[in-house]
This record gives C-alpha cells, sequence and structure tokens, in this order.
C-alpha cells in the first residue's frame, strides 16, 4: 500500500491504496507538487492540464 524508493538521493513514497490516495489528495493536496518537466515531456504534451501547476492548473480545470 505504501512504500519509499529513492532516485538518486531523493526519496520518493508511492501509494497503491485507491482510498489512500483519495484522502490524501482531499485532505493534503497543498503538500503536493509537480517537479520541472524534462524538455522532452514539455514538447511533446505541451501546456496542457498534465503538466499545469497552480493557478493554471485550476484554470485548466474550469
Amino acid at each position: 500500500e505504501l512504500f519509499l524508493y529513492w532516485v538518486g538521493t531523493e526519496p520518493r513514497f508511492c501509494v497503491t491504496d485507491a482510498d489512500m490516495i483519495r484522502e490524501m489528495l482531499k485532505t493534503k493536496f497543498g503538500l503536493f507538487t509537480k517537479d520541472d518537466p524534462i524538455p522532452a515531456l514539455k514538447a511533446l504534451l505541451g501546456k496542457g492540464l498534465v503538466l499545469a501547476t497552480d493557478e493554471k492548473w485550476v484554470e485548466h480545470r474550469r
């Protein structure tokens, strides 16, 4: 359901339980941020909802 793994020197958590994910995103959404995308991904996906953050994300969601 929950485990820790490392990407180089950066720790990451993986949550696989849908109910836990739902609760985390409903009550702790301010703790989660998106990393800057790699340039190739940004070129592929553009400025849409997937890569949007903060105000731009809210704007796309409307």
